[in-house]
Parts: structure tokens; C-alpha cells; sequence
């Protein structure tokens, strides 16, 4: 039955045939063309399968047209589209191959074609088409045929079919149900499809797969969690088709895929998109949608929440001292204090970098909420265990408590504890602030500001004003120290206190630093051409921690030296200890490095802060500025002198010279040159000055004149 169709549909061989003789026509050679094509079309019908239907095809269209045509046959394959002959762009002639579906077309290059050519080459396209269907439904009828075939097909496919009874009983199972499951076939047949089902699925599974589904139709995929044979879990796509009412299969199939390896990468990519991957909390997508969650998710007026932004103080001094891997450990760490102490309601991320968030969805007042903070801070300043050492790490905190009744954005929110957060720390480490209506214009006044300082840096706005350095015994001006000012377009001349702590929060800080570096070298190498103090005025400048750490900052020193000609002996770099300590070894190879140039190196603050005696004797110094605050009591009656003389006796013990700062008072000056200090700085002498009049001051004598005065010079202090 199933040949006798197609053969019925070759009729239009006949006319294709009767078509050819009228186009050859009578005359020299027709029974020879005739013949030919008789063949052809006999090679058409008889050909067995699709490749010899397409060879026979272009045969024929050959005999019809002669050797100068050129012809192609295009026809759908299992993996695209099938091509016979050559690719035609030009085409002058397109024949679709209809038979009782599309079996493709056949296209035609040649010269000008008469009606009856085109008339025969659109039987031999019917041809054609009869002649692919046949062979198409051929094959298509061995394969149903073959049960071989089919059992062949579904056993050795990657999806298993499971065949159930209407109770659920597995009634067949295809082997690659056990690379899924752990089970072989045999062992899955007459149990419960239910008792391989994770516990926790299997209400869910029996109501889905209880249901009456409509026979014959296939459902849409459900995704189904499975017990392994080895007690793992495996995720399965099942899609059920109820054949019941089918006396061939008389049972519902399943079709089971195994989709663990999928399942659990899109689980990945899912904590990827709102967890972070180094601490395992919520990151600031996810944090942002529970605060929003939060604020709008419950019934209006319900009570309050909070917002906590924590942000470790000087985290990056680990991440410089101890390594990276230390800095993540020890953000491990914090995010592991922050979940242990909140409650199961609440919600703590990470940020970004060193900064953390907590949600707090019930609020009773804003006391709860500072006292949380203050709970939080002290579990973050408990001592950790990094790298094999004790290292302890503070935190400060922003903290802004909303009403659900009428709820800002959750964006304001966060940017509001932001903003408390940078007022604490401006106030020192260890603290929490709660966020205030009037921060928030501060907030914009210091976006503001850093906008400018920023055009400041770039505009060439900072200037060097420099105090003089003076000989303890004689009054002479041997140096003086850089100190940046920025001169404010609108604000007039800023001091460091005022743009120096937005310089280091917004990053800026060596980019200034590298400014006034290379103002202050060139300046006294001016003063050097012009033979300020004898031309060998020297000249002082403060480094940031920053600089310090920075690989490139050695290269920096020699260049600017280079570029302005002064001689390195009269450059002396200043740095405070806790920039040394930072990291000991890198320091230590900085400054051997800049010692190597020429340059002298001076310790700012000594005392003040925590360095090792070991460590500093190390080092390759050659002074040690003694602070204000240790200079300040030394005026008053009975002063203690004995921090001051320690500073002095070391000193004098690793041949260094020693520069007393802040002198305000004859009195102290008197102290310090009994107790053996080499030299003197402060408002006593000049307070910080233009470039101009501090050459004036070292080109004159009138502080010469003025060695242990009692009153300073009226001209500088009036400046």
C-alpha cells in the first residue's frame, strides 16, 4: 500500500515524455535524443533511493537542454538542506518539487527558454517531486517496520522512558534510566515510581504526576528531584504523555532527562547574581531587594527598620602587611561575626571591598539600633588569627532607622547610613553615628569639594608655602619645610587640614603629593642658582603613606631631581612612622632605594607613634623630628623633660640629628638647646611663608640676631 501511492503520482512521466518529443522535434538526431531521455526517465522511476533520484534528475535536465545548461537540486535533510550540483546565484529558472508535501526545488541556468521547454521542465519537476516522495516514504516504511529499529532508538538514547501503570507502577524502564538513577531497569520494575522521589518532592510529584492529564497528549516538562542509588541527589526534567487509552503502549510514558549538571550551574549563576562570592553573604543586588522588600512589602505604618553600613577601619594595612589572602580571610571572617550575631529575620552583605550592610526589619527604636551597631563593632574588633599572627581590626558604622509609613527608596536609605557612616569615621575609628537630615547637605558640600579639588589638582591650584628650619645655636636658616596650600579660586588660601583628609578618602592623595614633590625641588634648586644661604638651603617635603607604598614613587624622587638639577643632599623626605610600620620590609627597600639616590630621610612625629628600636635602627635615617605635642609642656614650670632628652640621647646614639617642632616660647627653646637639640622650628622663628620671604629671612641676619630671643620677630608672626 504504501508503494502503490507514490507509483500512481509518476503519471506525469508519460506527459514528461510526450513533452520531450514535441521540444526535440522531428529532424536529425531525434530518435537518438529521445532514446537518451527515455533512459533518463526510466533512471528516475526505477532509482531506488534519494541520491539516485537527484543524479537522475539532473541527467535529464542535461538531455532536455543540452550540455551548456547547468542545474541544481535543493531538498531538506535530516541536518539542513541537501544540495545536488552546482551553486546558481543566476538562476534564470526556479521549479519548486511539489508532491503531496515540499520536497524541494530545482533550479535552472541557461539560455533563453520557449513555452515549450518550460513546459516540459515543469513535468520533469513533478517527476521529480513523485520520485523523492516515493523513495521518502519508502524509507519511512522500512523504519516503522523495524521494531529493531525503534527498541534500538529508545534504548540507547541519553533520555530514559519509563512506562507506568495508572497507580504509578514502573512497568518499563529503558537502561539509561541507571547512569541516572543507580538502578538497573530490572530492578525498577513493579516498585513506585514515588519511592525514588526526593522526600521532599514527592507531594508535589504525586499531585502533578496523579493528575489526569488528557491521553494522547504530551504535558509540559516538570523538573523532579531524585534519589540516587547512592544516596545523592540527581534533578530530572519529566515529561509525561498519558497513552493509557492506547492498546499499543496502554500505559503513561515518561520521558526523563537527566538535568543535575544544568540544574546546578543555573544555582551557580544564581548565587553569583546576588551572593558574594568570597564571603558567602548577600551582595548589594540582592541586599538592595530585600531593603525594598522591606520598606514596601508590608502593610504601611508597621513598625521600623534599619540600615547599618560598617566599613573595617585601615583594612588596608592587612592586605599590605600580611597578603590578600589574609585581607580575604579576614573579610571571611567578618561576614562569619556578622551572621553569627544577627537574628534569623535579618539580613548582613558585603558590599564591596571592606564594606558590609545589615538589614534590621524589626526595629523597635533607634536605640535598638545603636546598640546593635555598638554589639557589631566590638565582635569586628575581637582579635583575629591571620597568617600566623594576632592582628586586630576596627569598624565604624553608619546607622539609618526609617518608618515603614511613609518609606523612602531604598537607594536613599543605604546612600543615608553611607553618609553617617563617613561622619563617624571622620570622628575617629570604632564609632557609629546615626544618620541626620543636616548630613546630607554635608555629604553634597563634600561631593562638591572633592569635584573641586579634583579641578584644583588638575588646574595647578596648589601652592607650597615653606617655614624655615634654624640652627639651634647660631639662628641660621639651614631648610625649610614644604607645606601645600591650595588656593581656592572662590574659598582663598585652604590649608592641609581642610582638603588633605578628602585628598586621602577620595584617592588623591598622590597626585598632590607628586604636585608639591616637584614644587618644592624646584624651588630650591631656584634657590640654590640664586645662592639663598650660601646655596645650599635645603628643603623638606612630606610623603603620604601612599607614595611610599608605590613602587613607581623612587623613579619619581630621581626624576624631578634631574629634571630641576638639584643636587640630591639637599632634599629631605619626611614620613611618619605608622607609614613605615605599615610594612617594615617594603619601606625599608623604598628608602634604601632613595638613600642610594642621595636624598636624607627624616622621621615626622617621632615618638608619636609605634615603631620598634630595632626596626628604626635599621632604617636609613638622618633625622628625627620631635613633635609639638612633646615640645608644648617644656615651657611650663617644672616640665617634664625626660621623653624629649630619650629622643635626643637615641639620636645622638645612631648619629642622628634631631628638628624640634611647634616652638612657640623662648622658654622651650631654652629646654631644648640644654637638652642637646640640633635644630629648631616653629612660630617662634617664622610661620610658613612664601618662597620669597623665606629667602629673605636666609639671606638676612636678623634671626642670626635673634638665637635664644625672647620674643620671635615681629615681621614673620605679623605674616
Amino acid at each position: 500500500m504504501a508503494l502503490r501511492a507514490p507509483t500512481k503520482r509518476l503519471r506525469p512521466a508519460a506527459r514528461l515524455r510526450q513533452a520531450l518529443v514535441r521540444v526535440v522535434g522531428p529532424g536529425d538526431g531525434v530518435l537518438e535524443r529521445e532514446r537518451a531521455l527515455r533512459q533518463a526517465i526510466a533512471a528516475l522511476v526505477g532509482a531506488p533511493d534519494r541520491d539516485a533520484v537527484l543524479d537522475a534528475g539532473l541527467a535529464a535536465v542535461a538531455d532536455l537542454l543540452g550540455p551548456g545548461a547547468r542545474a541544481v537540486i535543493a531538498v531538506p535533510g535530516e541536518h539542513g538542506i541537501v544540495l545536488r550540483g552546482e551553486e546558481l546565484p543566476g538562476a534564470t529558472l526556479r521549479l519548486p518539487l511539489r508532491g503531496s508535501k515540499p520536497q524541494g526545488v530545482l533550479a535552472i541556468e541557461a539560455g533563453k527558454l520557449d513555452a515549450a521547454s518550460r513546459a516540459a521542465l515543469g513535468e520533469l519537476a513533478d517527476c521529480l517531486a513523485a520520485a523523492l516522495e516515493r523513495v521518502g516514504l519508502a524509507a519511512t516504511a522500512a523504519r516503522r517496520d523495524s521494531d529493531a529499529w525503534y527498541r534500538s532508538l529508545i534504548e540507547n538514547s541519553s533520555d530514559a522512558v519509563l512506562v507506568l501503570d495508572a497507580d504509578g507502577t514502573i512497568r518499563y524502564a529503558t537502561p539509561s534510566i541507571e547512569p541516572a538513577l543507580g538502578w538497573a531497569p530490572e530492578a525498577l520494575l513493579g516498585t513506585a515510581l514515588l519511592e525514588r522521589v526526593h522526600p521532599d518532592d514527592q507531594a508535589w510529584a504525586r499531585t502533578r504526576l496523579g493528575a489526569a492529564a488528557r491521553p494522547g497528549r504530551a504535558e509540559e516538562p516538570m523538573l523532579i528531584r531524585w534519589r540516587h542509588r547512592d544516596d545523592s541527589v540527581r534533578s530530572l526534567e519529566i515529561k509525561r504523555n498519558n497513552l493509557l487509552d492506547d492498546p499499543a503502549v496502554g500505559g503513561v510514558v515518561l520521558n526523563a532527562r537527566d538535568v543535575t549538571d544544568r540544574v546546578r550551574l543555573e544555582e551557580q549563576l544564581t548565587r553569583r547574581a546576588f551572593d558574594d562570592g568570597l564571603t558567602g553573604l548577600a551582595n548589594r543586588s540582592l541586599f538592595a531587594d530585600r531593603l525594598e522588600h522591606a520598606l514596601h512589602g508590608g502593610a504601611p505604618g508597621d513598625g521600623r527598620l534599619a540600615v547599618l553600613f560598617l566599613d573595617l577601619d585601615d583594612f588596608r594595612k592587612v592586605n599590605d602587611s600580611l597578603g590578600h589572602a589574609a585581607g580575604d580571610e579576614l573579610l571571611r571572617a567578618c561576614a562569619r561575626r556578622l551572621t553569627d550575631r544577627l537574628g534569623a529575620g535579618d539580613t548582613a552583605a558585603r558590599l564591596g571591598g571592606d564594606e558590609f550592610a545589615v538589614l534590621l526589619e524589626s526595629c523597635p527604636s533607634p536605640e535598638a539600633a545603636g546598640q546593635m551597631a555598638h554589639y557589631l563593632l566590638d565582635a569586628l574588633a575581637e582579635p583575629y588569627d591571620l597568617a600566623g599572627q594576632r592582628v586586630t581590626v576596627s569598624a565604624s558604622a553608619g546607622v539609618a532607622v526609617v518608618s515603614r509609613r511613609e518609606p523612602p527608596p531604598a537607594e536613599e536609605v543605604l546612600r543615608n547610613a553611607g553618609i553617617a557612616l563617613y561622619r563617624a569615621k571622620d570622628e575617629g575609628p570604632s564609632r557609629y553615628r546615626f544618620y541626620e537630615e543636616r548630613m546630607h547637605a554635608a555629604a553634597v558640600r563634600r561631593v562638591e569639594l572633592e569635584t573641586e579639588l579634583r579641578i584644583g589638582i588638575a588646574m595647578r591650584q596648589m601652592i607650597a608655602h615653606y617655614q624655615p628650619i634654624v640652627d639651634m645655636e647660631d639662628g641660621r636658616v639651614l631648610g625649610a619645610e614644604a607645606l601645600m596650600r591650595w588656593q581656592h579660586p572662590e574659598r582663598g588660601l585652604l590649608h592641609p587640614g581642610q582638603f588633605v583628609p578628602l585628598a586621602e578618602q577620595a584617592g588623591l592623595i598622590e597626585l598632590l603629593g607628586g604636585q608639591i614633590l616637584r614644587t618644592a625641588v624646584r624651588q630650591a634648586a631656584e634657590w640654590r642658582r640664586d645662592g639663598v644661604g650660601g646655596g645650599d638651603l635645603w628643603v623638606s617635603v612630606n610623603l603620604s603613606v601612599d607614595q611610599l607604598a608605590n613602587p613607581a614613587f623612587v623613579g619619581e624622587v630621581e626624576l624631578a631631581l634631574k629634571d630641576f638639577g638639584l643636587p640630591p643632599q639637599l632634599l629631605v623626605l619626611e614620613l611618619t612612622e605608622s607609614a613605615v610600620m605599615r610594612d617594615v620590609v617594603a619601606a625599608t627597600h623604598r628608602l634604601d632605594s632613595l638613600k642610594r639616590l642621595g636624598v636624607r630621610i627624616a622621621v615626622d612625629d617621632f615618638g608619636e607613634g609605634h615603631s620598634s628600636l630595632t626596626y628604626l635602627a635599621s632604617l636609613p635615617l638622618d633625622l628625627l623630628k620631635i613633635p609639638k605635642a612633646f615640645v608644648d609642656p617644656l615651657g611650663e614650670p617644672h616640665a617634664n623633660t625626660a621623653l624629649v632628652r630619650a629622643i635626643t640621647e637615641l639620636a645622638r646614639s645612631l648619629d642622628l640629628r634631631t628638628v624640634a617642632e611647634g616652638i612657640e616660647q623662648p622658654e622651650q627653646l631654652a629646654a631644648l638647646r640644654e637638652l642637646g637639640c640640633d635644630l629648631a622650628q616653629g612660630y617662634l622663628f617664622a610661620r610658613p611663608a612664601d618662597a620669597a620671604r623665606v629667602a629673605a629671612m636666609a639671606d638676612g641676619d636678623r634671626l642670626s640676631r635673634r638665637r635664644g630671643a625672647a620674643a620671635p620677630l615681629a615681621a614673620t608672626r605679623a605674616s
